[in-house]
This record gives C-alpha cells, sequence and structure tokens, in this order.
C-alpha cells in the first residue's frame, strides 16, 4: 500500500494526539522532531509490508504453478 506524505504526517499527529490524551507520552518542546520520527518508523513499516505482501504473491504463484504441474 503506498502512503502519501501527508498521509504520513496526519497519521503522526493523530497518533501523538491520541496518546497524549491517554496520558501514554509527555512532550516538550521537540514535537516536531518526535511526530518527522514517528512519520518515518510508520513509512518504514509500509515498505516492510509491501516487501511481505510482494514475498507472498510469489510464492502464490510459485504455488499455483506447482499445482498446476
Amino acid at each position: 500500500m503506498k502512503i502519501k506524505p501527508e498521509q504520513l504526517e496526519k497519521l503522526a499527529e493523530l497518533l501523538m494526539t491520541s496518546y497524549r490524551a491517554k496520558e501514554l507520552i509527555v512532550t516538550g518542546s521537540g514535537d516536531a522532531q518526535i511526530k518527522k520520527k514517528v512519520a518515518e518508523v510508520i513509512a518504514k513499516n509500509f515498505v516492510e509490508e509491501e516487501a511481505i505482501e510482494e514475498e507472498a504473491r510469489k510464492m502464490l504463484v510459485s504455488h499455483a504453478r506447482a499445482a498446476r504441474d
């Protein structure tokens, strides 16, 4: 799944807002840095997930071919 940079930013903001409301995090003046890092981690996760899905598609094709033979 491809995610746009503005979607990443919004998701990071929503997470931080939710975590603050639940008192799971307390931030100081570095909110922008934290939000940027959260967005980077989410983006990395999406890339990793896409790689896993691609590997699964390859395995599916391979198994389908084997089943036909």
